[in-house]
């Protein structure tokens, strides 16, 4: 989306218009315009091609990461961290995409002396910028601040740095970090946020599509009360692929279960999801533009253990992977 800020006294306004190949998603504007989401501008839509978002506030983050020459006091720090997850979470809690929310430090803002954030939601299919999301956001606020520092930083921002590095980027795991350590605990290695890391490789050859084997080498039957469904979101088209099968085989070709389209950067055979019972993992199958999860690239024929959540990347598309009930 194009916009034009308008800051006016203590408020700002934030008028929209689509972009090419955008289109509005009338249930998100109607939930929008009738519901009020925490952390969230207030929306209106002109029924046409233009969004007005308004706050009362008037000093974007930019400014004031910018004027804050020193660094941030850990109290201030972990107040906007907070704010920041729990804004994705309350999307996603109220039938809402996440990656719709528009996290550029320029167009969020906040109240000077409360601290108190307001986000642009843009309920819009289509193109979409992808150069900003929420954990490049906090990466780079992390990086900023310790480099008016000369690269060194307090302890709180370098353990944060490095629970993020592990790639555990699922929303509920990051919070209860930030919880924990605004909270005057400091989390460690053994806490609940950090005892499963996203990315775990596997040692066995998922392509083989074999039941495991109990020690004696009989099959054991997987115990599955509940079946769940693997899906697919393609970030660029917000296109949602639900997957009921056990192989999910990806790529341009027509022969693989999911075939994909319009991006000729993705290879004919590139990527493989398995499950086994409710786990699932990931395989690059030697593509030559690589496959990524959370950021983190898979070696040729490298298998990865899948959460959901967890962000694919297939060359330069990327994917959430949910895992729900049917």
């Amino acid at each position: 989306m194009k916009y034009r800020i308008h800051i006016r006294g203590s408020n700002v306004t934030i008028k929209a218009k689509l972009a090419l190949g955008e289109k509005i998603n009338e249930r998100e504007v109607d939930y929008l315009q009738k519901n009020s989401v925490p952390g969230f501008f207030q929306i209106t839509y002109d029924g046409k091609k233009q969004l007005m978002y308004d706050a009362p506030c008037s000093l974007s983050l930019e400014k004031y990461l910018k004027d804050t020459k020193s660094t941030i006091e850990e109290k201030d720090f972990w107040k906007m961290m907070t704010q920041m997850l729990d804004v994705e979470i309350a999307a996603q809690s109220r039938g809402l995409y996440p990656d719709h929310m528009l996290m550029k430090p320029d167009a969020i803002f906040m109240e000077e002396d409360t601290l108190r954030m307001y986000f642009v939601y843009e309920p819009v299919t289509g193109a979409k910028d992808l150069s900003y999301n929420l954990f490049a956001l906090i990466q780079d606020i992390i990086y900023q601040e310790m480099k008016k520092n000369g690269g060194k930083g307090p302890d709180y921002l370098i353990d944060f740095q490095d629970y993020l590095q592990q790639g555990d980027y699922r929303l509920e795991h990051v919070r209860q970090y930030i919880g924990q350590a605004s909270a005057g605990r400091r989390p460690g290695i053994g806490s609940q946020a950090m005892q499963q890391p996203v990315r775990e490789t596997d040692s066995e050859e998922p392509e083989q599509y074999t039941v495991m084997l109990g020690s004696r080498g009989n099959a054991e039957p997987a115990v599955q009360p509940v079946k769940k469904n693997m899906q697919l979101i393609r970030v660029r088209t917000r296109e949602r692929t639900v997957f009921s099968g056990d192989i999910v085989k990806i790529g341009r070709s027509v022969q693989n279960t999911y075939c994909i389209t319009g991006n000729t950067s993705i290879g004919r055979n590139h990527a493989a999801i398995v499950r086994r019972g409710d786990v699932c993992y990931l395989k690059d199958m030697g593509s030559v533009n690589g496959t990524s999860v959370n950021g983190k690239r898979l070696a040729e024929n490298q298998a990865c253990k899948l959460h959901s959540g967890d962000r694919i990347q297939l060359a330069d598309e990327e994917f959430v992977f949910e895992l729900q009930l049917r």
